[in-house]
């Protein structure tokens, strides 16, 4: 729990930071996703991995293998 709460206050802190939709918040998003599904929370899983896609549709191109990474994430949920 405390993993949680260190990665939950380092994406706040990039969110102020940092340029809006910057990608290393959605990489950030996507640990936490990792560390909420190994603690088998698979809905707040699901919802970092989702926000995540959401920035990374906005700075990546609609291509891009880091979107392409999350959505496979997503797909396993």
């Amino acid at each position: 729990e405390e993993a949680v709460s260190m990665f939950v206050r380092a994406i706040e802190i990039m969110k102020v930071a940092l340029p809006k939709n910057h990608a290393s918040v959605a990489q950030s998003l996507c640990s936490l996703a990792a560390l909420y599904k190994r603690m088998k929370r698979f809905t707040e899983a699901k919802w970092a991995f989702a926000e995540a896609l959401k920035i990374q549709r906005k700075a990546f191109p609609k291509y891009h293998v880091v979107i392409a990474k999350t959505l496979s994430h997503l797909a396993l949920m």
